[in-house]
């Protein structure tokens, strides 16, 4: 089976060079399932925050960009990690 073997070689992915699994390999196969979705809602999710007027500030550019960012990266984390939920949407994910 497909999926199997993708688990499969995804699991060998996260070991370190002796074979043992990184301390917080169940998050990160979690956070690793959730990136397709994270990918396609980030620039609708980018536009919704930026109606809401969670936008790049020209006072201090860096620091809101990286806040901008990082708020945008957890919030489509979320909704992906919550539509994976969902039997329908997980099958299209």
């Amino acid at each position: 089976d497909l999926h199997k073997a993708i688990r499969r070689q995804r699991q060998m992915c996260i070991r370190d060079s002796k074979g043992h699994a990184f301390k917080h390999a169940k998050l990160i196969h979690r956070l690793s399932d959730c990136t397709l979705g994270v990918y396609l809602l980030h620039p609708l999710m980018l536009n919704m925050l930026e109606r809401l007027g969670v936008a790049v500030g020209l006072e201090q550019p860096i620091g809101s960009l990286l806040g901008v960012s990082a708020l945008c990266a957890v919030l489509c984390f979320a909704v992906s990690y919550i539509a994976k939920k969902i039997p329908v949407i997980r099958n299209l994910l």
